[in-house]
């Protein structure tokens, strides 16, 4: 096996992608995984005096992951809370977390956390 060098870094594949089905609105939704540094922001922007805020990390992991439509600002995504069921964004969620390449042992951790 060779060793990574910077060039290898540079021409990374891009993220992966995944169509997301909503049934209950006959349609459908494009996520993406995330990089750590999408991630490390999204931890950053989430926490209220040095503990994260569960709901304010999900609102800013659509922001990153949902890639089609794109949310712009978190008064798109608050929009999209309004019209959407509890399942309809876990499914989004899942979705984005699956994209991210995630072990077997976590996307099932998570699949329990966010019961499609």
């Amino acid at each position: 096996m060779k060793r990574l060098s910077m060039d290898d870094i540079s021409n990374a594949p891009s993220l992966p992608e995944k169509e997301i089905e909503i049934d209950q609105w006959n349609a459908s939704v494009l996520v993406t995984g995330l990089t750590k540094a999408d991630t490390v922001e999204i931890n950053e922007l989430s926490e209220i005096e040095g503990v994260r805020d569960e709901v304010l990390f999900e609102k800013y992991l659509l922001l990153k992951g949902l890639k089609d439509p794109q949310l712009n600002d978190l008064e798109q995504v608050e929009e999209f809370y309004s019209k959407a069921t509890p399942s309809i964004v876990d499914k989004v969620l899942v979705g984005i977390y699956r994209c991210m390449a995630w072990t077997k042992e976590d996307q099932a951790s998570i699949a329990s956390e966010f019961p499609e």
